[in-house]
């Protein structure tokens, strides 16, 4: 017999032995799956027909029903066997063709049989209840070693870091207000910082505290409705949001006179980087991030501070750092936070020029509550020259808040611009955060609804924070956003009125 006949054949040679053990010892509950074979790794199933055996040496043992060393069984099993079994009546049994001799090994009492078997059953080591005990206990005992050493480890390092972290203790950009951190959400301009360069922006990732899941809450219209009636429940839901701020030290190194404010920042794994443009190497830094847009399209938005005098350039090479000849930006823009970066009169004598960019207005539309211009962008030194739409949202007062339906507005009418192309959309405010991502929060929220007729504001908020940080920086932009989100609602849930309707349709809808 071969190894490849014994593996075919091993099912049935359990059975026989249980009906054998059943009748000579009248033990009706033993199974085949009592019987075990030792060195079941080195059974070789798969042998070759060509290398085929004339003698096999099995060596197995018995269980009890928990599956543990049976010694009696096992001795038992092996005398009945050793004392010959009439097989009469099992002339076609596998043991009684197959079985040359048996062996048994134990350490009370050893026995020698005859040559080594097709059949040997035997045990072949010293396999013994006390041993199995020793084996568990010695395993027991290394555990228990091992995790204390790993317990004192951990204390040890829980000491050394806060000792280190009480050794550098203090704030990484003091400035005139000492309640200022770099986890702040509110603005704070660079010129009020001492500029400092943080000693380390190291972080140990083996410490970090898992997140809890991301903030949810899905509504369908009457749900929103009746949310939308209290203030209080908008307020609290906006204070569970959890900001996620980057460190001071991310800002490469002599690149702080770009950030218009100082705890302002760009998250540094979706921050835009500005190609080499041109002969002479130049930073890729700029305070602007990609944010995620409808269906997990990435880089489907820009947001962006308002370019500063430094930073006009920049802002402009970004821009332009598209494949599409023609392409749209939004730019929201209230009070004086931000300077006027376009020529506001039409023709060449009145164009702006910045670097190598010469910007010309075309044509200005002045609307209600948002002026559209259309902008000619000339790279002088590329001889290159595109043209942009511009929306300067003008009817966000500087301390208060625009009507939620005029916002709604807002986004029907840029939809148009920029759905067509493969460009992101740029949206800027003068830090980049509040009402850029109430804007840009607010498209993706009349989208959800458009399709699902449901809306996360809260996942939508947490997902741009994510990916801008400070996005909308207070409560009143939230209820701003949660009464422009219902108001889109219920337009869409009026009778003859859907989502797929045309923008001119909803317009009318909206200025009735």
């Amino acid at each position: 017999m071969s190894w490849p006949n014994f593996c075919h054949e091993e099912r049935a040679i359990w059975q026989e032995l249980v009906d054998i053990l059943q009748v000579h010892i009248n033990s009706a509950g033993i199974t085949a799956d009592q019987f075990k074979v030792m060195d079941r790794e080195a059974v070789n199933c798969f042998q070759e027909s060509g290398s085929n055996m004339a003698e096999i040496l099995v060596r197995m043992y018995l269980t009890n029903i928990t599956h543990q060393f049976d010694r009696n069984l096992t001795l038992q099993c092996a005398t009945i066997l050793q004392a010959g079994v009439p097989f009469e009546d099992r002339k076609n049994s596998i043991i009684n063709t197959r079985l040359l001799a048996i062996n048994v090994y134990d350490r009370e009492d050893r026995q020698d049989g005859q040559t080594t078997s097709d059949g040997n059953l035997g045990n072949g080591e010293d396999f013994t209840d006390e041993d199995s005990t020793d084996h568990r206990v010695s395993l027991a005992i290394a555990l228990a070693v091992v995790g204390g050493c790993c317990c004192i480890g951990l204390i040890i390092l829980q000491v050394v870091v806060r000792r280190r972290n009480k050794d550098s203790s203090g704030s990484p950009l003091p400035s005139v207000n000492s309640s200022y951190t770099h986890s702040s959400s509110d603005s704070i301009q660079l010129a009020s910082v001492i500029k400092s360069r943080p000693n380390s922006g190291l972080v140990n990732p083996g410490l970090d505290i898992l997140e809890p899941p991301d903030p949810s809450h899905p509504m369908n219209f009457m749900q929103l409705s009746n949310f939308c009636m209290d203030m209080r429940k908008i307020e609290e839901e906006y204070e569970k949001l959890p900001q996620r701020m980057p460190r001071p030290s991310m800002v490469p190194a002599g690149e702080e006179d770009k950030n218009r404010y100082a705890n302002i920042l760009p998250l540094v794994h979706t921050r835009v980087k500005l190609l080499q443009d041109g002969p002479v190497p130049r930073s890729s830094y700029i305070n602007a991030n990609y944010v995620t847009g409808p269906n997990n399209q990435c880089q489907y938005y820009i947001a962006t501070q308002a370019p500063t005098e430094k930073t006009t350039i920049d802002f402009w090479t970004m821009s332009l750092a598209t494949r599409m000849p023609d392409y749209c930006h939004a730019y929201g823009h209230g009070g004086t936070g931000a300077g006027i970066y376009w020529p506001e009169l039409v023709g060449k004598s009145a164009a702006h020029k910045y670097g190598d960019f010469l910007i010309e207005l075309i044509r200005k539309d002045v609307h209600q509550e948002y002026i559209v211009s259309q902008l000619e962008i000339n790279n002088q030194r590329k001889i290159e020259t595109r043209q942009i739409d511009h929306f300067w949202y003008t009817c966000w007062p500087p301390h208060g808040l625009p009507e939620p339906i005029s916002l709604v507005k807002l986004v029907l009418d840029v939809r148009p611009k920029y759905e067509s192309g493969t460009s992101p959309l740029v949206v800027h405010c003068s830090p980049g955060t509040g009402r850029t991502c109430t804007f840009i929060a607010l498209d993706l929220c009349m989208k959800q609804f458009e399709t699902k007729s449901i809306v996360d504001v809260m996942k939508t908020v947490h997902s741009i924070r994510q990916e801008r940080a400070g996005a909308i920086q207070n409560k009143e932009q939230y209820t701003l956003l949660y009464n422009a989100v219902h108001e889109y609602a219920a337009i869409v849930m009026t009778p003859g009125i859907s989502a797929t309707s045309s923008a001119a349709t909803l317009q009318a809808l909206l200025s009735s």
